[in-house]
């Protein structure tokens, strides 16, 4: 089991994904959230940082693991995100620097979310495993048993 904590570990994961893909992901898990903004210019990392913070003890155990299934939906790479000819026609049509610029940068696009894919399963056979993350959990309840009476032992009397 690794030192940090899973929560470290996806935080540090989503600082270092390339801002040619970054946007996008963190957005899509903004939106499992419901914490997508309707302004621009939200910071989807620390959009990405709250959802993490926001909770703590073994709540933060399952957010970590709801977490990483919004990251695996969010890195199921849509073909039309990196389509270099749909972004060189729309760039003809409508003679936008931007969709030029899309249409330039599809190939990198396409490695980078293919690098993070495979980074991000990589992590999810061993420290963002769900062994990994119930171990975790584990952990934060012996560190922190509940405080039922009974709960770990026999009644003492008087004790219901």
């Amino acid at each position: 089991m690794s030192e940090k904590h899973p929560a470290d570990i996806l935080k540090e994961y989503a600082a270092s994904l390339p801002t040619t893909i970054s946007g996008v992901i963190l957005a899509s898990c903004a939106i499992a959230f419901g914490r997508l903004e309707e302004r621009s210019g939200q910071d989807f990392l620390g959009t990405f940082n709250s959802i993490l913070d926001e909770v703590d003890g073994h709540d933060r155990c399952y957010r970590c693991a709801l977490v990483c299934g919004a990251m695996e939906l969010a890195l199921q790479r849509s073909e039309r995100v990196d389509d270099e000819e749909l972004f060189t026609s729309l760039a003809e049509k409508h003679d936008s620097e931007l969709f030029k610029t899309m249409a330039l940068q599809a190939p990198l696009r396409k490695r980078h979310w293919q690098d993070a894919a495979e980074r991000f399963e990589s992590l999810r056979q061993g420290d963002l495993s769900a062994r990994n993350l119930r171990r975790w959990l584990e952990k934060w309840m012996v560190e922190n048993p509940p405080r039922i009476p009974g709960f770990y032992r026999n009644p003492s009397p008087g004790e219901s």
